[in-house]
């Protein structure tokens, strides 16, 4: 968990209206805001609470808050991202190979360029291979065979709950 707080030096030499939309209207509300905010940094480590005091007229200062405060939270979410990564990711080698082939796929199936003419020679050879033959798709580099099976990995199902 991280928190990220911002305090207005200069609140008070701010104009009414935008002076309502960075402050609290009453003492209580003030109260137990600044109650949650104590009980949120006594509970996380002193490197996930981010504090920030700015002048809010000075806008040199204002975007030098607004550049650190972006940088941080990109910083923050993005390790934490990776973190949460390495530790979730599963470590399955069989698992991580059928990923890499459904990745390969989709890829493929992104660049595929129409081939009816083959995809229904296959069709009809799986659906007509009474004694389960190896069908063979052959060519030379670069002329769609990769794609072609692509093809077939994501229509087969569609094609064998057909018949």
């Amino acid at each position: 968990m991280v928190a990220f707080f911002r305090e207005l030096k200069d609140i008070d030499d701010l104009d009414s209206k935008l002076k309502l939309k960075f402050s609290d209207t009453d003492e209580e509300t003030q109260k137990l805001l600044d109650d949650t905010k104590t009980l949120i940094r006594d509970a996380l480590l002193p490197e996930n609470v981010f504090a920030y005091r700015v002048n809010w007229k000075d806008e040199t200062n204002k975007n030098v808050y607004l550049t650190k405060f972006q940088e941080d939270f990109y910083n923050v979410l993005k390790n934490q991202i990776d973190y949460h990564m390495t530790q979730t990711r599963p470590k399955d080698k069989l698992y991580e190979e059928v990923l890499e082939h459904s990745i390969q796929c989709k890829m493929l199936d992104e660049r595929y360029c129409s081939r009816d003419d083959i995809l229904e020679k296959v069709k009809t050879f799986v659906l007509l291979n009474t004694p389960q033959r190896p069908c063979t798709i052959y060519g030379k580099s670069g002329t769609g065979k990769s794609s072609i099976m692509a093809q077939v990995a994501i229509k087969v199902s569609f094609i064998l709950n057909q018949y």
